[in-house]
């Protein structure tokens, strides 16, 4: 349990202006507790976030930020190096940001586990093979276990390093490759395709290769998911969108690739599902 502190709106208004990297120097400082020379303090930050994400420049800026808000301090030792270590302010600052992203961590699962829940209502009954397209690598692992549940086998359409992943967290999970123009199963295969943010594929001859794999009367599931929120620097807006909730903002014409993809196959109907940044949209293949 983090302990419950509490700050004044000027207090909190300063920290939602902080990026993630100004928390993580926060963090590492309050988990050292010693004051740490500059440039080691950077060595170990860009071990997070990688060296290319994080100049020399950019440190200090962040390092003079947090100074000039009262959260870091600094001390000059003998051969004139400083030394920074973590306030009394900024203690507060890191508690009670801990305690606020474990609170949005439980509303972000909630609303997660509200979106899977309608994604297979749906989909509808039980199917047999189903394969899941993945254009921005952040499949869901909770998406592929409830899939699994109620399919025979389900296939899985991602980058490798994410595939390897899933499989060590996935029981009979299976590979498919698309390569050359290509999805290298034979015709009619899955009875479900899951495209997740299609949107963002600018490789269109793959919904070729879908329509193809999909059997008759199959269905084709494409599911966009609206950041509302939009990008952000700040560090609760962006673990939320990072590394709790996999949402991204989708593209505004993501209508326009719905309707592209209804009227370029032959589909017997469609259908369409929005709610709270949730898009669906089923098209059943004509038997």
């Amino acid at each position: 349990m983090h302990e419950k502190i509490e700050l004044g709106e000027e207090e909190i208004s300063e920290i939602l202006k902080l990026s993630i990297t100004h928390l993580l120097v926060l963090q590492r400082l309050a988990v050292i507790k010693k004051p740490i020379v500059r440039y080691k303090l950077m060595q170990e930050i860009r071990e997070i976030v990688g060296k290319d994400n994080l100049s020399t420049a950019k440190f200090y800026r962040i390092l003079e930020k947090l100074f000039e808000i009262g959260l870091v301090d600094f001390r000059q030792v003998e051969d004139k190096q400083d030394e920074y270590y973590i306030s009394e302010e900024g203690m507060k600052t890191i508690t009670w940001s801990r305690g606020a992203i474990t609170q949005f961590i439980g509303l972000a699962y909630n609303f997660l586990e509200e979106q899977i829940e309608k994604i297979k209502i749906f989909a509808g009954e039980t199917k047999n093979e189903v394969l899941i397209a993945d254009f921005i690598d952040i499949v869901d692992l909770q998406l592929i276990n409830e899939v699994r549940d109620y399919s025979k086998a389900v296939y899985l359409l991602t980058s490798e390093e994410k595939f390897q992943w899933f499989k060590e967290n996935v029981e009979d999970l299976h590979q498919t490759r698309y390569t050359n123009g290509v999805i290298r199963e034979p015709d009619e295969f899955f009875e479900l395709i899951v495209v997740s943010n299609g949107s963002n594929s600018e490789d269109y001859k793959i919904y070729e290769e879908m329509y193809r794999v999909i059997k008759p009367g199959g269905m084709l599931l494409l599911i966009e998911v609206e950041n509302p929120l939009g990008s952000s620097e700040h560090f609760i807006v962006d673990l939320m969108l990072e590394a709790i909730i996999p949402l991204v903002k989708i593209q505004a014409d993501y209508k326009a690739f719905y309707e592209k993809i209804e009227a370029e196959f032959d589909w017997k109907e469609t259908q369409n599902y929005d709610w709270r940044g949730l898009h669906l949209k089923k098209l059943i293949k004509k038997p």
